[in-house]
């Protein structure tokens, strides 16, 4: 129940919005630490893909020139 006198109605009220501010800041910074976790996990995945396909590559290219070394 509110209080009945206007000052400390005001008083209640901004405590209120105040409360619910931080706490909507605190949810949407959840947020952004639960996407930044997600970015983290795709960026690691792409890198171990990368590594691999350049690995394979470097090998690749190392067969193609044993290939042609031993063909001469």
């Amino acid at each position: 129940m509110y209080p009945t006198d206007p000052d400390v109605f005001l008083l209640v009220r901004r405590q209120e919005h105040a409360t619910f501010t931080r706490d909507s800041e605190h949810r949407r910074v959840a947020r952004a630490r639960a996407r930044l976790a997600h970015d983290e996990l795709r960026v690691q995945r792409a890198w171990e893909e990368l590594t691999a396909a350049l690995a394979e590559s470097a090998q690749s290219r190392q067969s193609l020139a044993d290939l042609v070394h031993s063909s001469r």
